[in-house]
């Protein structure tokens, strides 16, 4: 208890701090506009008016305008220093300065300017009454996201259960460390896609609440200033756009296929043993129906950089497979069971605390191509080193029915994978360039997006410095898409060499070779990875070693570790290795 007492103060200072913030600077200056515009016009004559400016130590540029005036009303003489609705400075559009240089001159020149006057209390009055919408959408959402931070900070202070309290404490749990995590208390699992629903969709007001207010000030500055290169700011309100589009998606997703729960059998799951179950679907049962499973074993860690944090995660072992799928009582009832190799790590119960640790993660997935919204899952599953490595309740047939599909399955998709073909040297495999199109193609859009803004911000605003680096990055970006695109490879051999060439559109880049007597060994090696969300997907190469260490790339783009061991004895088999 005494632990949480200095957080759960932390939060709320951040709390009450953004409260303060939207009360006064948000719901006060509405009220106000409001009231205003029922105030009376008349003229006023200026006695002070200056236009002032701050830098701060990032060079960005406040300004503020300050004006003191007297009017008459009612035949009776008041004097006035209220400027805009919006009290003190800031750098939100060019709202300030405009209104400045309108009042510094109207003072040289001695001339009067418009003011509103309150019939009810005639001493208060303003000379602009305008409503800023985009200055009131920043304070407002600068406000909202501290009172965010402090809630949620002591939301998840306080969110620990009395269970998990009694599995650090025990004695009794320490063979069982799993139930240190609420969620893994039994059999049963559910994934997290219910709060990753709700998280998307206060990310994408999040998002969209801070970046509102930029069309406002993009049309000014458009309209007033001709200053075109403010539209680049409107990428934000279309990743707005995206996000809302997501959140759409993953709520129509949860709300057709339901919790799907997870029954993991052996509990926990085994390494160097089984991780297996079957996840109970809200779908009706079509035999048709492909469920794709992927088991990851995930290590997370955080990493600082300069002051930023930043959580990374990184796939040590993925395998994939297709379950076997029989009426259920939802629906739909999907069974499987994965063989995890000896000498991976445990899962780790709870979350990092430190910057030094590493948190060791289990993720299975469920996806299924269907009409409409796809379905999809994910869970984060305990996985030990128990005794117990395999099914004690699955059944024998469906295990050994599934088995049978994958096996067939990944003998047609090793044979598509892998390319075979006969040249005049007999055997050989040839991975054409377009075989990563999706991939390549979206680089090269991302890198002409970055290299246009550059071009736009160079020839707009003449920003050579930031137009030169988005150019810069774009073209890298570019280049690598236009590789990724258009790179061949050619595995061959004449009986004595491993041959292998590397083109890039057709022409030769690299051309490596390794005796076939000198080979000792080929293996499985994880070459890329790629990352959406909470996703990871795993691409395995395989490698022939020689006896000094060189490696030769022989085949590439293999998804899950069971499709590169039946690649491996596929490849070595054809080529007579």
């Amino acid at each position: 208890m005494t632990k949480k007492i200095f957080p759960t103060l932390f939060g709320l200072i951040f709390f009450a701090a953004g409260f303060g913030i939207f009360i006064w600077m948000g719901v006060r200056p509405v009220m106000d506009w409001h009231g205003m515009q029922n105030w009376d016009e008349t003229t006023a004559q200026l006695t002070a008016a200056k236009l002032t400016s701050s830098t701060d130590s990032e060079g960005g540029t406040t300004y503020s305008v300050d004006a003191s005036y007297q009017y008459s009303y009612g035949g009776k003489r008041y004097s006035g220093d209220r400027v805009a609705v919006f009290e003190g400075g800031d750098n939100i559009g060019s709202f300030q300065q405009d209104l400045g240089g309108k009042l510094e001159r109207a003072y040289e020149q001695n001339e009067p300017v418009p003011v509103y006057v309150n019939p009810s209390n005639p001493g208060e009055a303003i000379l602009n009454r305008e409503m800023r919408w985009g200055m009131l959408g920043f304070v407002s959402v600068f406000g909202l996201v501290f009172c965010g931070v402090g809630g949620g900070f002591i939301y998840f202070i306080w969110r620990g259960s009395s269970r998990r309290k009694a599995a650090e404490s025990d004695p009794a749990f320490k063979d069982k460390p799993w139930l240190a995590n609420d969620k893994w208390q039994s059999p049963t699992v559910l994934s997290d896609a219910k709060f990753g629903m709700k998280m998307m969709w206060v990310f994408a007001v999040i998002w969209n609440a801070l970046t509102c207010y930029l069309p406002f000030i993009a049309y000014q500055e458009v309209v007033e200033k001709h200053n075109n290169a403010v539209l680049i700011a409107l990428i934000f309100n279309i990743v707005g756009l995206g996000l809302i589009y997501a959140a759409i998606k993953a709520t129509r997703e949860w709300r057709r296929f339901g919790i799907a729960p997870l029954t993991l059998d052996p509990f926990p799951a085994a390494i160097g043993g089984h991780a297996g179950g079957y996840v109970d679907v809200k779908l009706p049962y079509d035999p048709s129906t492909r469920f794709e499973m992927t088991l990851t074993n995930i290590a997370g860690s955080y990493s600082r950089s300069g002051s930023e944090r930043r959580y990374r995660e990184s796939a040590k072992w993925q395998d994939s497979l297709y379950a076997h799928t029989e009426p259920g009582p939802q629906g739909t009832r999907v069974f499987f069971q994965f063989n995890i190799p000896a000498g991976l790590n445990e899962s780790d119960a709870e979350n990092l605390t430190s910057m030094h640790e590493e948190r060791h993660i289990w993720r299975l997935g469920l996806h299924a191509d269907l009409p409409g919204a796809d379905f999809m899952r994910q869970y984060d599953i305990p996985v030990y080193d128990t005794e117990h490595k395999s099914s004690r309740s699955l059944p024998d047939r469906e295990l050994g029915m599934m088995q049978a599909k994958n096996a067939e399955i990944l003998q047609t998709a090793i044979k598509e994978t892998v390319p075979l073909r006969f040249g005049a040297a007999g055997a050989e495999l040839f991975y054409p360039a377009g075989r990563n199109i999706g991939l390549g193609l979206s680089l090269i859009v991302i890198g002409l997006i970055f290299a246009g803004s550059g071009v736009f911000a160079l020839m707009q605003a003449a920003s050579y410095f930031l137009g030169g680096i988005f150019i810069l990055v774009g073209s890298l970006i570019v280049i690598g898409g236009f590789y990724t695109f258009g790179n061949s490879l050619l595995v061959m051999t004449d009986g004595v060499y491993l041959k292998t060439v590397r083109s890039v559109f057709g022409v030769p880049v690299k051309r490596r070779q390794l005796r076939k007597d000198l080979i000792t060994d080929i293996v499985k090696h994880s070459s890329f990875q790629s990352q959406q969300g909470t996703k990871i997907t795993m691409s395995y190469e395989i490698r022939a070693i020689g006896n000094q260490g060189e490696k030769l790339t022989i085949a590439e783009g293999l998804k899950g570790a069971s499709k590169a061991d039946v690649a491996i004895k596929y490849i070595a088999q054809q080529l007579n290795l």
